[in-house]
């Protein structure tokens, strides 16, 4: 059952990678015989903190690894992400500013792990059920569980792990303690510093039983990210050119060519505020009451700046084939474009979450423990201002990609010879506006919990205890998105731009590694060309009526705006046999509303999610010929009720969008505007109700061999509900261009993805502070949901004779989920921690952790695979090797900790084209020291990503060139005092 199909050479190299590190084991002396010297033994700080994660693991039921704090306020890792990658099974993802951000446990990715604090569900706002640890300092973090076998009093949802982060409480505390830290963080990317600060108190009062604890965190960040990158590539293209006679000539067919070629500075302004509060009262013994508070703001303000090449399959004049039939050149004819994009924007996020809990040991004298939780978390988030804008020009373009470094793009210059001076000429010929998009919105998401548990202690015989509960949870997720009216007023670039809005950008030298690939481009500063544009349009809607009144007549103005103007002058002119008085109308009130936002009318989403249910379980000690064991078995029931929902437009037509022939303007049914039509339309309301009941049986056995040795077994069952917004029952329209029309459908009625888990391991301690651990396990997932694109045609009007679009039928691919997948997970868990106490000092305070974990699945994809057709992937699958190497001694902490992770299916279907994307691998090393001046006061240095890392990707096939990120390396130098 557990047999895993891994590459010899790769199980052979992870195996060396912890065989080094446990080499040193079987040379100590006995030190398991030697428990008795290291009890004596008082450690403190990274040392202690892995002797308690160790004591957790081996004492739980289930099967678990753990992270604790070094001290009050102390986390190992500055992120919370970042610490749990250290365990066995863990990687993680970054987010755009290279910190880490979610996690993927045993190859199942972030919305398979559900993720609490203080077993409570936390607002999000990803849009599905993934979490973002970024959102909370590492500092306010006392300890995370990774649970990954269930049991039947735990929360469901987490196929992959269910993770609980702790906090701190006063009452644990036990004396009054307060600890301040101060970090200068500097971005070698930006060469820029900012602050981080984080304050505790805690204190009881009344002998012990009032207890109060508050927190405060502040953490600043200035980013800079370099990246370059094709968004996909297009399968099986018909690649060529139509001549002047309007003849096509086919240069390939059944291709893969590159949807088009970006180079992009990105940059952040990232500012975290936290706030905790927390109350607890004893007023007899047994009964501890806690009142609880978090809250969160984390505002994220960005910008990039990016050189971007449009190319159309149906524009190349010359074409270069590499393997795979995969295009590695090509040259375009001048209907292609050249665009200078700024985007910019800025993402309040606040999250708080309260709750009330009572522990009552012994009820009325009673064998029986009682808890009351009840919580409220909510997250918010206003999207804007923010803006997406284009000024660009169309260019003879020729992309190169030699194989090696980063793909280059040159244009044709005055000479007839191409090159990469034309991106930094401000020459207002070259120069115009195309399109502005404007983002907007506010996300919300309100989840409520009453939950209940019970135990019975029951001490008869083997049976030592029944545990029993009850929950009631229930989300609200909405969102509610902004429309900008007229936002392709300019599209086609049509509008000239004045040169004096246009400056030189330099991304520097080698920006995105090696490589003759563009370092700089054309900029400009987003509002000067916002008030640019709306000064065009308030003129076109103030002098319309006289724009061919000689009196009024402003010939420069015409000029300048020639293109642009010139349906309004022939539809407004009676002797023009274009002449449409109602069109003209049309035209003025388009600019009238230029960038005018508004709610957008397709833009409401509303999934409200209840879950109730409850569940009882045994707890057994005994004894099987003559070897200690517990087994915890019980079963778990749940019903859920989802409610979604969302809007839905009716497309009547899709017409030229300018001169820009890349885009396509919809024309959707909106009974409020003149017409009754409008590109942005109006949408009706669509309401879908589901219930579905779960059962969830498992079953956990520890049994201890020696008293060093442990061997552990776990069956059960588990759920991951769908993400929230594949359950939206309303078609949306999404990229409306030349060859892609795309569009995406939910299906309310999916069911959830439901798993049977097989583990099996061992645990050798053989000493206070050190284990070798080996775990293997087996997922089997039933109603696994697959996302497939179908093409559907789709009846138009046609008004603008587009020959693609003949007979009136638009052909769009449509994306839709199903539960019609199933899929298999094997893997491998290998870890080892050591110290090495028995070695002279000082390199006595020398110690290890190390581990790998292989992962299999014959539902994921391997690179190379030729099959276009097949629908269905298991993402994030892959194989990931940890060490860490630390020194702990007197007042020297030194700590050295490399993560590497091999390469792995990303996205199944990625891009306008629906073609894998394959992360390779990649490994990073992070360091820290700390030294303790005194008792109080200790200084901190820290340092991470010290190889300065990139993450690259690459498409089916491995000559396939998809991306390249740097995100610099991180440091940090801090004081921090504890008293």
């Amino acid at each position: 059952m557990f047999a895993i199909g891994i590459k010899r050479s790769t199980m052979l190299g992870s195996v060396a990678f912890v065989g080094s590190a446990v080499l040193p084991l079987w040379f100590a002396p006995a030190m398991a015989q030697d428990n008795s010297t290291l009890e004596t033994v008082t450690v403190t700080g990274y040392r202690a903190s892995l002797e308690r994660a160790m004591d957790i693991k081996r004492s739980s039921a289930a099967v678990v690894d753990s992270i604790t704090a070094e001290d009050l306020g102390k986390f190992p890792d500055s992120n919370v992400a970042e610490a749990l990658q250290r365990m066995p099974g863990v990687t993680i993802s970054r987010d755009g500013t290279g910190q880490g951000s979610q996690i993927t446990v045993r190859g199942f990715g972030p919305q398979f792990n559900s993720v609490f604090v203080n077993d409570r569900p936390i607002g999000n706002l990803n849009g599905g059920r993934d979490f973002s640890f970024e959102l909370l300092p590492a500092e306010l973090i006392s300890g995370a569980d990774v649970y990954k076998s269930s049991t039947a009093s735990q929360q469901s949802g987490g196929i992959g792990a269910l993770v609980n982060l702790r906090t701190p409480h006063p009452l644990e505390i036990g004396k009054q303690q307060i600890v301040v830290t101060a970090k200068e963080n500097y971005e070698d990317l930006a060469a820029k510093t900012s602050p981080s600060v984080f304050g505790l108190y805690s204190d009881v009062f009344m002998g012990g039983k009032l207890g109060v604890m508050v927190s405060a965190s502040y953490q600043s960040r200035d980013t800079r990210q370099n990246s370059a990158g094709v968004e996909s590539y297009l399968p099986n293209q018909t690649v060529g050119y139509t001549d002047a006679n309007n003849v096509q000539h086919d240069l390939a067919k059944g291709v893969f060519s590159p949807r088009d070629m970006t180079y992009e500075v990105h940059t952040d302004k990232v500012e975290r505020k936290t706030v905790n509060g927390v109350i607890q009262y004893q007023p007899i013994d047994d009964l501890v009451l806690t009142v609880d508070a978090i809250w969160n703001r984390y505002n994220d303000k960005n910008m990039f700046r990016q050189l971007s090449h449009w190319f159309t399959q149906s524009n190349v004049t010359a074409l270069t084939l590499g393997a795979n039939k995969t295009v590695t050149g090509m040259t375009t004819d001048n209907s292609e474009s050249t665009d200078y994009v700024v985007n910019f924007g800025g993402s309040p996020t606040v999250t708080q979450q309260t709750g009330f809990n009572a522990k009552w040991k012994n009820v009325g004298g009673l064998p029986i423990d009682l808890r009351l939780d009840a919580s409220n978390s909510a997250a918010y988030r206003t999207d804007g201002p923010g803006g997406f804008l284009v000024i660009g020009h169309h260019s003879i373009a020729q992309y190169v990609n030699t194989g090696s470094g980063i793909p280059n793009v040159t244009v044709q210059g005055a000479d007839g010879t191409f090159g990469q001076n034309d991106f930094s000429n401000t020459d207002i010929n070259k120069a115009h506006s195309t399109w502005y998009g404007n983002g907007g919105g506010q996300s919300r998401d309100v989840t409520s919990q009453v939950k209940f548990d019970g135990v019975w202690n029951a001490g008869l015989g083997v049976l030592t205890d029944v545990k029993f509960g009850a929950i009631y949870w229930r989300e609200n997720k909405q969102s509610h998105g902004m429309d900008t009216l007229e936002q392709n007023l300019f599209g086609g670039y049509t509008a000239d731009i004045p040169s004096s809005l246009m400056h030189v950008f330099n991304a520097g030298d080698n920006f995105v590694g090696k490589g003759n690939y563009p370092t700089q481009w054309l900029t400009y500063d987003p509002n000067e060309y916002l008030n640019y544009l709306r000064g065009v349009a308030s003129k076109a809607v103030a002098g319309a009526a006289d724009i061919n009144n000689p009196k009024t007549y402003d010939p420069a103005y015409v000029k300048a705006n020639a293109a642009w103007l010139s349906d309004y002058m022939n539809w407004n002119n009676p002797a023009s046999p274009n002449y449409n008085p109602a069109n003209a109308k049309s035209f003025l009130n388009r600019a009238s509303n230029y960038l005018v936002s508004r709610p957008s009318s397709g833009g409401e989403s509303m999934v409200r999610e209840e879950v109730y249910g409850g569940y009882i379980s045994a707890t057994l000690d005994g004894t099987f010929r003559g070897l200690p064991y517990n087994i915890d078995a019980g079963v778990r029931w749940e019903h859920t009720h989802d409610m979604i929902v969302g809007k839905q437009k009716t497309l009547l037509d899709l017409l030229p969008s300018g001169n820009d022939i890349t885009i396509f303007t919809p024309v959707y049914v909106d009974p409020a505007a003149p017409g009754g039509t409008s590109d942005t339309g109006a949408a009706i309301r669509v309401v879908a109700h589901h219930d579905y009941d779960n059962l969830l049986p498992s079953m956990n056995v520890r049994l201890n061999l020696t008293d060093e040795l442990v061997a552990r077994g776990a069956v059960s069952q588990s759920l991951t509900r769908p993400y929230l917004w594949d359950m939206q029952p309303s078609l949306n329209y999404g990229t409306l261009r030349h060859g892609t029309l795309t569009a995406s459908d939910g299906n309310p009625n999916l069911k959830p993805y439901r798993s049977t888990n097989f583990d099996l391991g061992l645990e050798w301690y053989y000493q206070k502070n050190g284990y070798l651990s080996l775990s293997v396990y087996q997922k089997e997932i039933d109603d696994f949901i697959v996302g497939s694109n179908e093409n559907e045609v789709f009846p138009i009007k046609n008004a603008g004779n587009i020959p693609e679009f003949a007979g009136g039928k638009a052909t769009f691919s449509v994306y839709r989920p199903h539960n019609t997948g199933s899929a298999t997970v094997r893997g491998l868990e290998l870890a080892y921690q050591h110290n090495f106490v028995w070695l002279p000092e000082p390199f006595d305070g020398l110690g290890l952790t190390a581990n790998i974990t292989l992962v299999a699945s014959p539902a994921t994809l391997a690179q190379n695979n030729a099959d276009v057709t097949k629908s269905f992937a298991l993402e994030g699958v892959g194989n990931s090797q940890n060490l860490t190497l630390f020194y702990e001694k007197g007042p020297l902490g030194i700590r050295a900790a490399y993560t590497h992770r091999n390469k792995y299916l990303s996205k199944a279907h990625a891009g306008y084209g629906n073609e894998p994307l394959f992360i390779k691998s990649t490994g990073y090393l992070d360091g820290q020291i700390s030294y303790d001046i005194t008792e109080n006061f200790s200084l901190m240095l820290d340092g991470n990503n010290l190889l300065n890392a990139k993450t690259q990707s690459v498409g089916r096939y491995s000559n396939q060139w998809v991306s390249y990120l740097a995100t610099g390396r991180r440091y940090m130098v801090g004081l921090r005092a504890n008293f």
